[in-house]
């Protein structure tokens, strides 16, 4: 599946990390509204269409950006699709979607199921690409940590992982315990990715488009295997990276397998041994 990277902030998160505008949003609560509206509880009875006719209503009203509950969607990656973009144009500024098996049930109630690891990240994909470049957060919520209580937590934290990572990514991660109400996780904090440039070929001729259709956040490390006989990696600016001109004081990696932690914003990096940048031996990647 395709989408545009976008490396723009949302509006949560410059309420999180800039205390931007009152510096809270609001919630709509699958669990409030089914007892609400249908005077019921929450076993799967509230639609995503009565969830976004109820954003409609509510997202104008208050000067805070509101995130919906959309349970499970309501269905496959199809209705995944259909649900967030109800959502965007009730108003919403962003949704979680939970890896519930279905019939799903209330997160502070026992005997709770959840759909494979790979079926709920391809619908997180699927959700990403029906936002687009839409202004909304997406949240992915695992209710794996009340399945087992000797392995529902390594699961959980594992879900959570490859939830953030990849090309269709979630924003936050929401880790739902029986024993609290939830564990909110900001992007990045479960644990920082680690990619090895180049996959299995290493740090080569031609990796200028390696970067492409990949998510890095502050805090990742990249992983540079190469033949240091032959090879280097040297952390560079915007004009080194351009010009495969090593600036002044620039730092110059060769134990064959750097490991180099991402700085917010643009990290640019190139072998300098003569002839390489210019065939490709350089990255440009921004970190957010």
């Amino acid at each position: 599946m395709q989408r545009k990277t976008t490396t723009r902030r949302r509006r949560i998160h410059r309420l999180i990390e800039d205390e931007d505008d009152t510096g809270f949003a609001g919630f709509i609560s699958g669990y409030a509204l089914s007892a609400s509206l249908l005077i019921k509880p929450e076993f799967g009875l509230l639609t995503p269409p009565e969830m976004a006719a109820t954003a409609r209503t509510v997202c104008p009203a208050p000067l805070i950006p509101i995130i919906a509950d959309a349970d499970t969607s309501g269905g496959n990656a199809l209705n995944v699709q259909r649900t967030v973009k109800g959502l965007i144009a009730a108003g919403a500024a962003g949704c979680f979607l939970e890896d519930q098996a279905w019939p799903k049930k209330c997160g502070h109630v026992r005997a709770k199921q959840v759909i494979p690891v790979e079926e709920h990240a391809a619908k997180i994909a699927s959700a990403r690409d029906a936002a687009g470049d839409s202004d909304f957060l997406l949240v992915a919520r695992t209710d794996a940590r009340a399945t087992s209580a000797t392995t529902g937590l390594s699961d959980a934290i594992s879900r959570s992982n490859l939830y953030m990572e990849g090309r269709g990514s979630a924003d936050l991660v929401m880790v739902n315990v029986a024993a609290l109400l939830c564990l909110m996780v900001l992007t990045g904090l479960v644990h920082a990715a680690t990619y090895t440039v180049g996959g299995s070929g290493g740090w080569t001729l031609n990796m200028d488009s390696w970067p492409k259709g990949k998510r890095f956040k502050a805090g990742d490390t990249l992983v540079f295997t190469y033949d240091p006989t032959i090879h280097n990696v040297v952390a560079v600016n915007r004009g080194g990276y351009s010009s495969c001109i090593t600036p002044a004081g620039a730092k110059v990696y060769k134990s064959g397998k750097d490991q180099i932690k991402l700085s917010k914003g643009q990290n640019f990096f190139i072998c300098n041994v003569a002839g390489h940048c210019e065939s490709g031996m350089k990255i440009a990647i921004n970190a957010a």
